[in-house]
């Protein structure tokens, strides 16, 4: 008798609508609410992990209603968080998050180097250290000497020259690199990989203010150009004996073409050829000088892409974009860099009579969408420069060298080898690049 009726209340305990099993045990003291006060109940009461906590009944018609209400919360949540997704901006990645931070205004600070100038030279030396890694190369400095003023004021300086210098698989002689302003050494690193398969050396030089050579303490007297003139050229006689060759190619872009083009000039017995990358040099008005120094004057992130997206024939890949205009726009506000802007007059550049001077053989690579660089210097130098081939690739801004290496270095090698097989100089250039553009991922014209 006592059995049925303990069988009696557990069945209307399992009938009665709030009943259920706790994940602390089968049996749980339930506190049931009402008007006046709480009372408590012995009741069964079910376990399950459900993040509302609902009470499943265990009465069938109901854990049916209670299942189907559920199911239909459920679909209805579903339905939410998808337009959300489909509405709502998703979270921001690492990419998006660098985004932000670089394109925080710069801050002009008198008397104050931008924040990231500062970091600039952090930047350089882990580049620095990667291409290294990837090349083979090992890093020098060179020491020079600089004679610095007039008169009384004369002094003799010490500078010392930083150089990636990279050995080479082939048997061309070495190949110089001297890179444009506001750029470095490291910046050669895709083109000198290529190139080391074919020439015996590949010397890479940070020109003065540049990468991890600093600017001569010269007290108040202003940098000068012919400084990386007579700079590169104690470069050459110092490190060409090491590898057995008196002579080497000196390949320069934008500001680098202008300092190979001095060197040649000063100095014919180290140069074998010259290949000139979008060259600088050519008469600038004092107008156009302004015009040409408010290129590089970069003070936002919308002005550092503006920049990337003048020197390059085609728009860099998105997430590069925005870190190759970070770096352009630290490297720009370096203080070294805008003492060489500062330092730059209509007698900086090339005359007729230079040009007609240099007597090694030539090469220009003037990119089809350069935008930096006046066409009129393409045509002064075309006119003026007695042993000159052009190749005018379509698709290549201000540094080809960045839009496709590969096939700058197969160009700079067809140059070489031209120099190399006879006496064969210019006319076996083009001829050899006429015969070898077919398949090309780049177009060019050849005068």
């Amino acid at each position: 008798m006592v059995l049925k009726l303990l069988l009696l209340a557990m069945l209307l305990a399992l009938t009665s609508g709030g009943a259920g099993i706790s994940r602390h045990g089968f049996w749980k003291t339930n506190v049931v609410q009402n008007d006046s006060k709480p009372r408590h109940s012995l009741r069964p009461t079910l376990s399950y992990s459900h993040k509302f906590s609902t009470p499943v009944p265990i009465n069938p018609i109901q854990s049916l209603l209670q299942r189907h209400k559920r199911l239909s919360f459920q679909r209805r949540e579903k339905t939410d968080t998808k337009y959300k997704r489909e509405t709502e901006p998703s979270k921001k990645g690492p990419i998006d998050n660098l985004t932000t931070i670089i394109q925080q205004p710069l801050e002009h600070n008198p008397g104050t180097l931008p924040p990231f100038s500062s970091l600039q030279p952090i930047v350089d030396s882990v580049t620095l250290r990667l291409v290294r890694l990837v090349t083979g190369g090992k890093s020098k400095f060179i020491d020079t000497e600089l004679n610095i003023g007039e008169g009384s004021h004369k002094q003799r300086v010490s500078t010392p020259v930083h150089i990636l210098d990279i050995p080479g698989n082939g048997k061309l002689p070495p190949v110089v690199l001297l890179h444009g302003i506001t750029s470095c050494s490291a910046d050669f690193a895709p083109l000198a990989y290529q190139l080391r398969s074919k020439f015996s050396r590949v010397i890479a030089i940070d020109l003065l203010g540049h990468g991890l050579t600093p600017l001569p303490n010269a007290g108040n007297a202003k940098p000068h150009f012919s400084w990386m003139t007579r700079v590169v050229s104690q470069v050459l006689d110092n490190v060409l004996p090491e590898s057995g060759n008196e002579k080497a190619i000196l390949l320069g872009n934008s500001m680098g073409g202008l300092v190979a083009m001095r060197t040649a000039l000063a100095r014919p017995d180290l140069v074998d050829g010259l290949f000139l990358i979008s060259p600088a040099g050519g008469p600038l008005t004092e107008k156009e000088i302004s015009g040409l120094s408010n290129i590089f004057h970069i003070s936002s992130h919308e002005e550092g892409t503006t920049f990337i997206d003048r020197m390059h024939g085609q728009k860099p890949a998105q997430p590069l974009r925005h870190l190759m205009a970070w770096v352009a726009r630290g490297r720009v506000n370096n203080r070294a860099v805008k003492n060489i802007f500062d330092s730059i007059n209509p007698e900086s550049f090339m005359t007729e009579q230079d040009c007609r001077g240099i007597s090694v053989p030539c090469a220009l690579f003037w990119g089809g969408e350069e935008k930096v660089l006046p066409k009129q210097h393409l045509d002064f130098f075309r006119a003026n420069i007695p042993q000159l081939s052009v190749c005018n690739p379509v698709g290549m801004g201000h540094v080809p060298q960045n839009d496709d290496w590969n096939f700058v270095a197969s160009r700079c090698t067809e140059f070489s080898n031209a120099l190399q097989n006879g006496g064969e100089t210019t006319e076996g250039w083009v001829r050899n690049q006429r015969r070898s553009k077919k398949g090309e991922g780049a177009k060019a014209t050849d005068t």
